[in-house]
């Protein structure tokens, strides 16, 4: 595969996790407005909503790096499923351990999955900072 054609690859897919993730993100933005307007004593409790927070952003990257493996599976970069998860999750946590290596002509698809975890990870992390950031008046 051409350099040329992992990037529109990589592009395509990192435009699918990036609308993927906000939309689970925004999704959960709309319940937890709806609910904290309930009097429902479940969602008024910060460290059960801090937890499911938690649970469904870990749900979206997983989502996420599984899509990434499925695609290097599918097109023969990583021949074993489960070297592809591996791989995948590494290369999307931006750790590269190198001990697993893509098909030459995979390569330039992996960084496109490192750069789809920066952005994925940073409007997470804008999310939770946003979080605690309304949570923590209440809580003084």
């Amino acid at each position: 595969m051409s350099a040329v054609s992992q990037i529109i690859l990589g592009s395509i897919a990192l435009c699918i996790c990036a609308i993927w993730h906000i939309w689970v993100l925004l999704t959960l933005i709309k319940r937890l407005h709806k609910y904290s307007k309930a009097q429902n004593s479940d969602f008024q409790n910060p460290l059960r909503i801090t937890i499911l927070i938690f649970l469904v952003i870990l749900f979206s990257h997983t989502i996420q790096f599984y899509f990434w493996a499925s695609t290097y599976w599918l097109m023969g970069g990583i021949s074993a499923f489960q070297d592809a998860i591996y791989f995948s999750l590494v290369t999307y946590t931006t750790l590269g351990y190198g001990d697993i290596i893509l098909a030459e002509g995979f390569r330039t698809l992996a960084a496109m999955e490192a750069v789809t975890g920066v952005l994925v990870f940073g409007i997470s992390t804008a999310f939770l900072v946003g979080y605690f950031a309304q949570l923590m008046p209440r809580s003084s």
